[in-house]
């Protein structure tokens, strides 16, 4: 129940990004331009609360569902295998159960998705802040951010990343397949020759040489959550 109602906000964004585009055709009347600009950018921060809202409730059903290990794949986080070489992710995540491993993953898939939309949309001022005082948060000590907490979204990339180990261990091929998604909009956000992005492209072929799901080796192509304005680790 709660994948599907996570799955509704996903189906949405397709139909937010067409609505996007309108603003930018050609002779779209000034005074026309301006109220489809802020019904959709209304549109996009009530979706973004759904989300958080999502993420919130999954906190308070799943308080114990995530914790952080030290990665048992070392091999898969260098480029050389020389014990002298720097970890590109030291920790990784693992959860309780492959459920709820889709469940964050697939949550972060979408949130990068939708922040990229929001920033493109409303710019600078579009506010990424969670505020739903009807909701208390949950009191854990999970290693996930909470909603609105993540800095950049090279940080909520990293988290994608961070939990694909566990996705490829959890003894069943569908791990692999749930990782897909939110792993090719993690590589998407990472700048272009870094560590993080050559990664990702790695563990897309590891996932359709151990599980045999080809299509994630073909999904790194022409498609970017970059430049939409969301603050990187660099500031950008």
């Amino acid at each position: 129940m709660h994948l599907h109602y996570l799955h509704d906000i996903l189906c949405d964004i397709p139909g937010l990004t067409e609505d996007a585009k309108v603003l930018h055709r050609p002779g779209l009347p000034p005074q026309q331009r301006k109220i489809a600009h802020t019904l959709l950018s209304n549109n996009i921060v009530l979706h973004l609360q759904q989300l958080y809202n999502w993420r919130t409730r999954w906190d308070q059903l799943n308080p114990s569902a995530c914790y952080e290990t030290n990665s048992r794949e070392k091999h898969w986080q260098s480029s050389k295998l020389d014990a002298q070489d720097e970890l590109l992710f030291p920790t990784v995540l693992y959860y309780t159960c492959l459920e709820t491993a889709n469940e964050i993953t697939t949550y972060n898939g979408t949130l990068l998705l939708l922040l990229k939309l929001g920033f493109q949309t409303i710019g600078p001022s579009f506010d990424t802040s969670y505020s739903s005082p009807s909701i208390p948060p949950a009191c854990t000590g999970s290693p996930l951010y909470p909603p609105g907490s993540a800095l950049s979204a090279v940080a909520i990339a990293t988290e994608i990343c961070r939990s694909a180990e566990y996705h490829l261990n959890c003894g069943n091929s569908a791990g692999a397949f749930y990782l897909v998604f939110p792993l090719r909009v993690a590589w998407a956000t990472f700048e272009d020759g870094t560590r993080e992005k050559i990664w990702c492209e790695s563990m897309m072929g590891i996932i359709a040489d151990r599980s045999g799901w080809e299509v994630g080796r073909g999904l790194t192509g022409n498609f970017t959550t970059r430049g939409a304005g969301f603050v990187t680790e660099e500031g950008e």
